[in-house]
């Protein structure tokens, strides 16, 4: 999850250089998690109805982020930290129906889409990186920094090209919006309600 890249957009940037350098080279790679985790106390429910949910949109997002480029015969696989041989409740209470939810398929590479110094964390700059998909377009802000753990007040409002809906963990959209707050550790699936993007 968000919380677990100490050094922020640098180790989002080497994470998304070791996926794209293996997905070339014909490897596969699962984003997973450990199994289990939960967010901490400090880890507000942002644009989601939950702490977990935020999380868990988090880590669909960075898939989505972080998923090989066209071109490349590897591939990134999404793992919603399934704990596979033990007791499948787990899975099931885990599920999001936004996991069903189609997106379409890369249109660009990862762009860092802003940034610019944290509203919470003194001398430190935040990142959000997009991603442009063919049915919507993908933003995700990974912690600032390791000492930076204010998840709730370090929202910065990003202005999107056109309007576009929120995807929520139970697959429902919002309503149309132009812009969005994205705090430390969040992240947003943003798809589109006209025929294009």
């Amino acid at each position: 999850g968000p919380e677990m890249f100490h050094g922020g957009k640098d180790d989002y940037l080497a994470l998304n250089a070791t996926v794209q350098s293996v997905t070339a080279k014909g490897g596969k790679v699962v984003l997973t998690n450990v199994p289990g985790f939960v967010p901490s106390a400090g880890f507000g429910a942002g644009n989601y109805s939950t702490p977990t949910e935020r999380m868990q949109m988090w880590k669909l997002a960075s898939y989505y982020m972080l998923r090989e480029r066209a071109g490349n015969i590897g591939k990134a696989y999404f793992s919603p930290d399934f704990n596979i041989g033990q007791d499948l409740s787990f899975e099931t209470k885990d599920w999001l129906k936004a996991y069903e939810t189609d997106v379409g398929t890369p249109s660009s590479v990862m762009v860092t889409y802003m940034t610019g110094a944290a509203p919470s964390c003194t001398a430190r700059n935040y990142a959000i990186f997009g991603r442009k998909y063919t049915k919507g377009y993908v933003l995700v802000r990974a912690k600032d920094d390791f000492s930076c753990t204010d998840y709730n007040n370090s929202g910065v409002t990003v202005t999107l090209s056109q309007p576009l809906k929120l995807l929520r963990g139970d697959g429902t959209l919002s309503a149309p919006m132009s812009s969005i707050v994205i705090r430390n550790g969040e992240a947003a699936v943003l798809l589109q309600y006209k025929n294009r993007l």
